[in-house]
């Protein structure tokens, strides 16, 4: 869980663009709240999109008050350490009580295969999808965090067959 966790708590403040629409995922070592990026190819940026970034912008002004003495993004906002750097452990905590109360299985690192695999359907190139996720290896993006549905595979197929047969509709009509 920890290497889509990673990300997440180590963000700060200055890590948006927000007139570019982009975050910049550094590595900056193990840091006190115990967060470290373990990807590979971690220094990278990324692009977000319009909604995201006004989501950024509500909750820093709901909830990075006067009283925040620090520039990770994500912080606890209730018990005694209010205002402190999330850390790994509330996240675990947040994600144990969130499938307690809707039965539903999931990890936090689920939602990076199920994003990747998204974009792919979306028609992102491979190498793109790579980069996004910050390996070092296209086979392990494509090998551990692509999962195509039955469906998803029988539409490419339709699309293909579609294609060849214009292909081969125009190379008659060509000869």
């Amino acid at each position: 869980m920890s290497s889509f966790l990673g990300p997440l708590y180590t963000l700060w403040l200055e890590d948006f663009e927000v007139d570019a629409r982009k975050i910049h995922i550094r590595d900056r070592g193990e840091l006190f709240n115990l967060a470290e990026i373990k990807t590979v190819c971690s220094p990278r940026s990324i692009d977000v999109s319009e909604d995201l970034i006004n989501m950024y912008f509500d909750y820093i002004a709901q909830f990075h008050t006067d009283e925040v003495d620090t520039n990770h993004v994500f912080i606890k906002l209730s018990g005694e350490n209010k205002g402190q750097p999330l850390e790994y452990t509330d996240v675990v905590a947040l994600v144990q009580r969130l499938r307690d109360k809707t039965g539903i299985y999931f990890t936090p690192h689920m939602l990076r295969h199920t994003s990747l695999t998204e974009l792919r359907k979306a028609g992102w190139r491979d190498e793109h999808l790579m980069n996004r996720a910050g390996h070092a290896h296209i086979q392990t993006t494509m090998q551990m965090y692509i999962h195509p549905s039955d469906e998803d595979i029988r539409k490419d197929w339709e699309n293909a067959q579609e294609r060849m047969k214009i292909n081969k509709e125009n190379k008659e009509k060509n000869e």
